[in-house]
């Protein structure tokens, strides 16, 4: 599985949200992979993808998005999308 994670520095819930994916991707290391990206720094790809807010999760299951999330979310709701 892969969890992207689209960021700015400057959002408040995104560092806010950093360490729980931290915590997340350690927990999860042999099953998860989680990728992020500066959203200030990949404009084209956000557009691209309709991402308009943050942070932005997106997580892939046997190469396929099974969910996606923007805002804040807690580190429960994350793990039962992941299980």
């Amino acid at each position: 599985m892969v969890l992207i994670d689209f960021y700015a520095d400057w959002c408040k819930p995104c560092k806010q949200l950093q360490p729980i994916l931290e915590e997340i991707a350690l927990e999860n290391s042999s099953t998860l992979k989680i990728i992020r990206i500066n959203a200030d720094e990949n404009p084209d790809l956000c557009r691209e993808l309709g991402i308009d807010g943050l942070p932005y999760l997106q997580l892939y299951k046997q190469k396929s998005m099974a969910w996606s999330h923007m805002g804040f979310i807690d580190k429960q709701t994350i793990i039962s999308q992941i299980k």
